[in-house]
């Protein structure tokens, strides 16, 4: 039976993981993720790229037009710069709950 524990949160969302299978749950905006460790991972990675990749760029703020593709043909995702920055801050304050409520030393992963 899962266990779930918010690990983050914000006014877009909150991030979630079962402490019993270790899924995490990503919810966001319209959109719900249940991703395993390695996809929890790879998509935070994927998002700070992309936010380092836009940051600089002038845009209209309003309009989405940052797009992830995922694993589904023809299904994307699509951000503006705001909603990637307020998922990559929850992606990272949930990274390190979990490390805070597991006991790991940070510095020894780095």
């Amino acid at each position: 039976m899962c266990r779930k524990k918010i690990l983050a949160s914000g006014p877009l969302g909150s991030i979630s993981v079962c402490e019993t299978c270790e899924t995490y749950t990503i919810n966001f905006n319209n959109v719900h993720l249940s991703l395993a460790e390695g996809g929890f991972v790879e998509f935070k990675d994927s998002l700070s790229e992309c936010y380092e990749a836009h940051i600089h760029l002038p845009q209209n703020t309003d309009r989405r037009t940052i797009m992830f593709d995922t694993t589904c043909k023809g299904i994307r995702f699509v951000f503006n710069i705001q909603e990637v920055g307020e998922l990559l801050s929850m992606f990272q304050k949930a990274e390190l709950e979990r490390y805070v409520s597991d006991g790991i030393d940070m510095r020894e992963e780095f």
